[in-house]
């Protein structure tokens, strides 16, 4: 996650369910503060459901996800 503004912002990502909505109880990092010019980094292991979505959302337009991972069948 990249915050490339001068000020901070807060982010959140989640693993919904299938027909499910992101809120608390399905959060990975909920309400995140992120100072300006950094970045922040996870390394794990997350399954996610079949039929589930990776939905990350933040408090600013600067604010950038990249995530890479392993489609397992």
């Amino acid at each position: 996650v990249a915050n490339t503004a001068t000020t901070s912002a807060t982010f959140y990502l989640n693993i919904v369910p299938s027909a499910g909505s992101a809120s608390a109880a399905n959060a990975l990092f909920y309400a995140v503060s992120i100072p300006p010019n950094t970045t922040f980094q996870w390394t794990g292991n997350q399954a996610i459901p079949a039929g589930g979505t990776l939905r990350g959302y933040a408090s600013a337009t600067s604010v950038t996800f990249t995530v890479t991972g392993v489609l397992s069948t």
